[in-house]
């Protein structure tokens, strides 16, 4: 028979240090693959050993900034950014949707992801598209062994 119980407060204290002290452990981890240490820190507040997964699997920062997005201005940027609001949308009506089974919530999960896939079709054909300043060759077919 058991004689002792743990008190229930003490488990939460002890989980939560824990859970702070891999916060603390994750914002130098990010630190050190040159990202930000506050931010990190806070996402791992959240997010816990998800943020340690996607900190360690994630490339260092490189050197050269990577280009910034002109959604206003160049195809393939607007098609990429409507295509995560579209995901976004679809989600979350299908969260809704999930959550009281109103038929309006279902078309409108699935409206947004059908122009989901739509942008992200035009997203990867875009390079192909012979008005686009950095168009790429298509593959060839040649089928020769």
């Amino acid at each position: 028979m058991i004689e002792s119980q743990i008190d229930s407060e003490n488990i939460w204290f002890l989980n939560g240090g824990a859970w702070f002290a891999l916060a603390v452990v994750n914002a130098g981890l990010a630190e050190q693959k040159g990202r930000g240490r506050l931010v990190w820190f806070l996402v791992s507040l959240i997010a816990g050993p998800l943020a340690t997964v996607a900190i360690v699997m994630r490339a260092k920062v490189p050197a050269t900034p990577v280009a910034k997005l002109h959604p206003l201005t160049v195809a393939v940027d607007r098609y990429i950014v409507l295509a995560c609001i579209f995901l976004t949308a679809a989600l979350g009506f299908f969260v809704i949707a999930l959550g009281n089974g109103y038929w309006a919530f279902w078309t409108l999960a699935g409206v947004a992801f059908a122009l989901f896939t739509w942008m992200t079709v035009l997203f990867w054909r875009a390079p192909f598209d012979p008005d686009y300043p950095g168009r790429r060759a298509p593959p060839s077919r040649d089928t020769e062994a």
